[in-house]
């Protein structure tokens, strides 16, 4: 009997409309205000993921997150000026949303600047298009869920909670454990 009831409840599991696996989160060093949690999305069908929420005590508040190719604010400027940003239209409009002051943009770029590498910064992200049967990655490097203002560092072998809300599936509280990598 009992057979049976673990088989229809893997069968269940499934079905659900949208299957998180793999949620993780890195260590943090002592005197880091923020951690990033990963972890693979797949909608059954499409939907949107809203927000994500945490205990306040991991951390304050939870953001999505994304890394995209960073600008230099000031050229970008000056090259507006004379319409020369070498930036479609819809580039333009989206670095021109990002109401970021000079001191978040500073501390958003992530730059490697012994190999000339292209710049990168985060950037937050309002809502998550999740396309039916599709998996989204989020990775180092990538899209993650940033912690803001931890309570504490995040230890190996710690675990905990985060909720992750969307438009037309119910909430889904994923544990997370934090690791190395």
């Amino acid at each position: 009997m009992s057979a049976c009831v673990a088989v229809a409840l893997a069968g269940c599991a499934g079905s659900a409309p949208i299957s998180v696996n793999d949620a993780w989160a890195r260590t943090s060093p002592s005197g880091v205000t923020t951690g990033a949690v990963y972890m693979e999305l797949t909608a059954r069908t499409s939907d949107v993921l809203q927000s994500v929420t945490v205990p306040a005590v991991i951390a304050d508040h939870a953001e999505i997150h994304e890394v995209v190719p960073a600008v230099d604010i000031s050229t970008l400027h000056d090259n507006m000026m004379d319409g020369q940003s070498g930036m479609s239209d819809e580039e333009l409009m989206a670095h021109e949303s990002m109401d970021m002051t000079e001191e978040e943009v500073m501390t958003h770029h992530m730059m490697d600047s012994s190999d000339g590498s292209m710049a990168m910064m985060m950037q937050e992200v309002a809502e998550l298009q999740l396309s039916a049967q599709t998996t989204v990655v989020f990775e180092p490097g990538g899209l993650h869920v940033m912690l803001v203002d931890l309570a504490e560092p995040l230890e190996i072998g710690d675990t905990f909670d985060i909720t992750l809300h969307f438009a037309n599936a119910e909430d889904r509280v994923v544990a997370v454990e934090v690791r190395d990598t």
